[in-house]
């Protein structure tokens, strides 16, 4: 019945714990790969970025 109790109090707490540091941990060790990751999508999706649209707005674009 102790060791229950142990348990229930320790494992909830360890797992939230763990969802929390698990993705910075990940974003750590692959800081140094993410231009290569990027290289790899843009090539295999055929993908890139987008153009930035400008849109001139003032008050006659806004009436149309």
């Amino acid at each position: 019945m102790v060791g229950d109790l142990w348990v229930g109090l320790i494992v909830p707490p360890a797992m939230i714990l763990f969802g929390l540091l698990l993705p910075e941990l990940g974003a750590l060790l692959s800081f140094h790969e993410r231009k290569q990751v990027l290289e790899m999508l843009a090539t295999s999706l055929a993908a890139g970025p987008m153009p930035v649209v400008s849109r001139v707005r003032n008050w006659r674009s806004v009436l149309d």
